[in-house]
Parts: C-alpha cells; structure tokens; sequence
C-alpha cells in the first residue's frame, strides 16, 4: 500500500467511524446521576425484586397473578433492560427467583415443579416442554423431595438453601441447610445442635455460606459456614444479647455478615453488622427502632434493607459507615413521582452498591411494585461519575495490527468484566473475558484469526460502566 493509498484508507475509516455512530462510554451509561426504574406487576396485583445483577441489567423476583375472581398465584419473573418483565420462563407454575449471579445469566429459587423444589435457570438449559424458553431446572437433592434455593455464588456454581421432606400425611420435615455444586452435589451444613437449619446466602467465591439454625435449646440464630470449621455460631454475644438472629448477606472475603435479630422482653427487631467479629447495631429512630438488614455490598460498607421512619411507616434504608441510617424515600425524594410513591423495602444491592432493588408503592399505578434504584453519585463541579470502582482500558499495542494484539486492562478492586471484540454495528465477534477478575493489571492476546481487515472496538463492561477502545487490523 502506497503513502497515498493509505492515506486514503484512513480517511474512509475515520469516515466510517464518525458514520456509523461508534459506541461511546457516556452515550451508554447515560446521563450522570440516579434514576428510579418501577419494573411493574406483568399481569398481577403487586411484586417484589430481590436480586440484582452486578451490571443492573438484569433483576429477579416474583409477582402475583391474577386468574378470574379470586385465583391468585406467585410467579417468578426475569426482568431486563431490553425486553422488561418476563413471566413466560414458568408461566404456569407457582414458583419465586431469589438469587442472581453476578452477570445475570444464573438465577435460583423455588417452584412448584413435582412439589416445590429448588431450582437453577440459566440461558443453556433445555427447552423440553418446547414454550421457547429455557427449562427451569430442579436441583437434585438425593434423599429429599422438596426444597428451597435462596443464593447462588458469583459465577453460578455454587447454590445454597434448604431441603426437606414433605407428604400428605405428616407435612414438612425440620428444613436442612445445604450447599450445592454440579460436581459435588448436595452437601448438608448441620445444625447448632438443633433440628432445622437455613442457608440463606453465600459469598462471592463459594466458599463461606451465612444462614440461621436451630441450636440445642430449639432457639435460630445466625451461623457461618466454612469447610474447614463447618457451621459456627455468629458470635457468642448473639446468644447472650438476643433471643434469635438470622445472617442473611456476607461479604465477598467473608469479613463482613449483616442480618436481624430479636431482642429479648419485645417484638422488635434490630438490624446488625458483624465486622471481623464486632457487632454493631443498626437500629432506627429512638422512636421506631425496628430494622432489618438483607444484603451487602463486596466490601463489606454498605448495607440495605428495611426500616421504619419517624412516623411509624415501613421504608427501605440504606446504611453506610460515617453516615449510618439512610431513608432510601428521602434521600431520592426527587426521583419518587407522583407524590405518594415510596421505597418500601431494599431487598439487595449490586457488589459495588451502585443498583439497589426491593419493594416500594408506585403512586402512578396504585400498587406496590419491584424497583430498580440506580445511585449513580456526581460531583457538583463537573458532572463527572464518582463511582466505587473504575475499571481502565490501556491503549491495545500494537495498534493498527495484523495478527495479534495486546489489550491491558486494570481493576482497582475484584469485580465482574465482560473483555469482547464488536463490529462497527455493535455485534459481538469475539469474547475474551466474561468473569471475575481480582483487582490489579490484567493482559489478554487478541488473536484476529479469521476477522475481515477493517476497523473493530474493543469493549469492556466493568461495574463502573462501559469503556471502548478501537482496533484497526490490517493484513
């Protein structure tokens, strides 16, 4: 290629470039600051949302349909960014989603399938009964008919909960909390010396499962499982300050357990969080001081969960260190339109606390509905985003190229990532990376292989947003 034929293939590339509307970071993650996402009710009266993906592009949970006059049934939904809620997964079976990994492709619960039974969902399961969607799958639990999954680990492999026996004659069995892998199948987690136990979350890795069991006096109380000590009380300080407690969220090193307990001589019930085993109370207004905490970030500093305010109503919170208990409705007032609309309860938080989703009434529709929270935070002087985490995307050397090329990118802390390749019409040709990476400098060889010369963008979608760079592949 001579220097005036090259010249003249860059001019057409920039050309196509500016014609075809490259993706830009700012054009995808939209403008600065948080936006309120109600996720509606489908074809019911009401629905909650209790998990979220790392992303935000994907929540799960379950609503109530209506049949007729008075049939009224819970179904699971998957909700999405680009098609809303989908009902049609299990359309004609009880059943509710729970828990979601960390790129949305995995999802867990409980469905009416032979009797009500954990469960697993992701985009490659069968399509038996041939309704266009994917099987939900039921786990298989050897020696126990019925059961429930509450979480999943970031990546989907690791599912936990509780099994248990059900027939007509004697009802349930004591519930039994398990942890669940393809390749080890079912693994029961014991007791406190009790009966009954419940797994009710697990961190990122697998490795450490959070729950309530059952101690010899017959009273729950939170426990924390490893495979080196097995279940284990919280703390000895849960048995002497409460009468029960229940661990709900872990973070992602194990460091951090939130969850509720039960304060003797009341009814109330007082959120809390264990740091490196310090217990801390998060309790509401002198007044109203019942809270209840249901999930935390990867680090361990945020939590969210359910609260009630000075004037006595349930709302969802959100609690950091330094600023302590926070009225989710308050704090977004500006975002809950029309008046009367609120946050009810914050059932989970994304790892890098940026989505929150729950429950909160929709003044607009009249009914209580799942939402999506996005708190994307700005500075004041220049609307520029202050995230928890901002991945970077190094410059791919060499650049332009002809067979192989380098792209390096940095995590300032552990996080999912998506690495792939795209045509200058957003179509994907090749997947580098789509899983957790640790924090540091990461580096991948981009082979071109079989791609036609021309100009491609490399993207990685990080926690904090997309981030893009070109490609230009020569031959």
């Amino acid at each position: 290629m001579n220097m005036h034929s090259r010249s003249a293939f860059w001019s057409i590339l920039l050309s196509l470039l500016l014609i075809s509307g490259m993706p830009d970071a700012r054009a995808q993650i939209g403008t600065p600051g948080p936006r309120l996402t109600w996720l509606g009710t489908a074809d019911g009266n009401w629905s909650i949302a209790y998990d979220v993906s790392a992303f935000g592009h994907i929540v799960v949970g379950y609503y109530q349909q209506v049949e007729g006059l008075s049939v009224q049934n819970i179904r699971l939904f998957r909700w999405t960014k680009s098609d809303g809620m989908e009902t049609a997964i299990l359309p004609d079976r009880t059943g509710r989603a729970r828990g979601l990994s960390h790129d949305g492709t995995t999802f867990v619960g409980s469905a009416l399938l032979t009797l009500t039974q954990a469960f697993r969902w992701h985009p490659d399961n069968p399509d038996q009964d041939q309704n266009g969607q994917p099987d939900v799958l039921p786990l298989e639990t050897p020696g126990y008919n019925s059961g429930e999954a509450r979480a999943v680990s970031s990546d989907g492999g690791v599912i936990v909960g509780a099994v248990y026996n059900w027939s007509l004659l004697g009802g349930a069995s004591p519930r039994e909390a398990f942890r669940w892998t393809e390749t080890d199948g079912l693994q029961l987690l014991g007791t406190l010396g009790g009966e009954a136990s419940l797994a009710e979350n697990v961190s990122a890795d697998g490795a450490i499962v959070v729950g309530s069991a059952q101690n010899q006096f017959g009273k729950y109380h939170a426990f924390r499982w490893t495979a080196a000590d097995g279940m284990q009380p919280l703390g000895t300080l849960m048995y002497v300050l409460y009468d029960s407690s229940t661990a709900t969220a872990v973070s992602d090193d194990g460091s951090v357990v939130v969850g509720w307990a039960h304060v003797p001589g009341n009814d109330v019930l007082v959120a809390f969080r264990v740091d490196n085993g310090v217990l801390s109370e998060l309790a509401g207004p002198t007044a109203y001081p019942q809270t209840q905490a249901y999930d935390v970030t990867a680090d361990g500093s945020m939590v969210v969960g359910v609260m009630f305010n000075e004037n006595g109503e349930r709302r969802a919170f959100r609690w950091t260190d330094g600023v302590g208990l926070e009225d989710l409705s308050a704090v977004y007032a500006d975002l809950l339109t029309p008046v009367g609309s609120y946050l009810r309860t914050a059932q989970a938080i994304s790892p890098n606390g940026r989505y929150i989703v729950g429950q909160g009434f929709n003044a607009a529709t009249g009914r209580f509905e799942a939402f999506l929270l996005d708190t994307w935070q700005t500075t004041a002087a220049d609307a520029t985003p202050m995230l928890p985490t901002a991945a970077e995307l190094l410059p791919p050397a060499p650049n332009p190229f002809t067979r192989a090329t380098t792209i390096t990118l940095r995590l300032p802390v552990a996080q999912p990532v998506r690495l792939e390749v795209i045509d200058l019409q957003g179509r994907s040709v090749r997947t580098l990376i789509d899983g957790w990476l640790p924090e540091g400098t990461h580096r991948v060889r981009f082979e071109s292989r079989s791609l036609a010369p021309g100009l491609y963008l490399c993207r990685l979608q990080a926690t904090s947003g997309p981030t893009y760079r070109t490609l230009l592949l020569l031959r």
